[in-house]
This record gives structure tokens, C-alpha cells and sequence, in this order.
């Protein structure tokens, strides 16, 4: 079986290209094939989880560099955790891994590998 390998230097070229919109769909799209990915290599021994996975972490790296989609993501996320800290009269608890911000009541178990942000709310 050949092996697939990524070509960073040309991908990482392609992503800058990228808006985050597209970024986003395109890490979401990485996410669905990796487990079909990971069950084929675990078949045949081939390493297609690898290739989906390093695409993952260009989009990821060029995602986190990027200020205009972490401050966009993060108001909203605060914004939300306001509306259901009035809503629902407890304090919500903003938790944040990678790219992704989480709001989860207080006390409620966190998000695996997540850490706190912030906390909103009485």
C-alpha cells in the first residue's frame, strides 16, 4: 500500500488562502473522516489517520494565529453565557480547548481537556 503523505509547505500555502469560514468546514471535515480513516488503517495497516491528522493541525495553527476569529468567537461565547446566566439564574462557566469555547453551568462536569475562561454570572 503507498503511504499518503501531506506536503506541508504547499498546504500550509493553501490554508493562508483560507478564510476562517472555510478553515472551519474544513477542520469539521478532517473530524468526520478521521474515524473512517482510523478504521480503514486499522484494516489494512495503512496510515490515512495520519495524513487527516496533520491536515488538523495546519488548520488548526493557522486558526489560532488568526486574532479576528478568537475575538469573534469569544464574545459571542460570553455573550451566550450571559443570556443564560439571566435565563436560567445560575453562573455559567465559559471553558475554552483549541478554538472551541464551551458554556456549561456551574458545577456541571467540564469539557475533556478544557480549561475555565471565565466564569459569568452570580
Amino acid at each position: 500500500m503507498q503511504v499518503r503523505r501531506l506536503d506541508f509547505t504547499e498546504y500550509v500555502a493553501q490554508v493562508r488562502g483560507m478564510t476562517i469560514r472555510e478553515i472551519v468546514g474544513a477542520i469539521r471535515d478532517v473530524r468526520a473522516t478521521l474515524d473512517s480513516a482510523d478504521a480503514m488503517d486499522r484494516e489494512d495497516g495503512g496510515s490515512r489517520g495520519g495524513y487527516y491528522r496533520d491536515q488538523a493541525s495546519v488548520l488548526h495553527r493557522e486558526l489560532d494565529g488568526r486574532p479576528e476569529h478568537f475575538e469573534s468567537t469569544w464574545c459571542a461565547a460570553k455573550a451566550h453565557a450571559r443570556e443564560r446566566a439571566g435565563r436560567d439564574g445560575c453562573a455559567m462557566v465559559v471553558y475554552r480547548r483549541d478554538v472551541t469555547f464551551y458554556v456549561r453551568p456551574d458545577g456541571a462536569e467540564a469539557p475533556e481537556g478544557a480549561d475555565v475562561v471565565e466564569v459569568v454570572g452570580s
